[in-house]
């Protein structure tokens, strides 16, 4: 069968802080790819934010147009003569 006194092989040691490795590694060479997309991101949503903030500001202003009306009263017939009058022209743009 087998012997008691026999070792099992030694297995590689683990390094003693893996984390700090791979930061190290991803901060020699990914440092400035990853800041500036978060600055990319931060910018998009700010837009985003901002653009729906004037949206918002929009729907406080009237969507009409303030036009002179388009029938008026100007008098009975008999206060005009014959031809083409122009008193009504500036005031009412007719």
């Amino acid at each position: 069968m087998s012997n008691p006194t026999e070792v099992p092989p030694a297995s590689k040691p683990a390094p003693r802080n893996p984390a700090k490795t791979t930061a190290t590694a991803a901060a020699a060479t990914g440092d400035t790819l990853d800041s500036t997309r978060r600055r990319v991101v931060w910018s998009c949503v700010i837009a985003y934010l901002g653009a729906n903030f004037l949206m918002f500001l929009r729907y406080f202003f009237p969507r009409s147009l303030f036009e002179p009306k388009t029938v008026f009263k100007i008098g009975y017939p008999s206060d005009f003569s014959l031809g083409v009058d122009t008193k009504f022209q500036k005031q009412h743009r007719i």
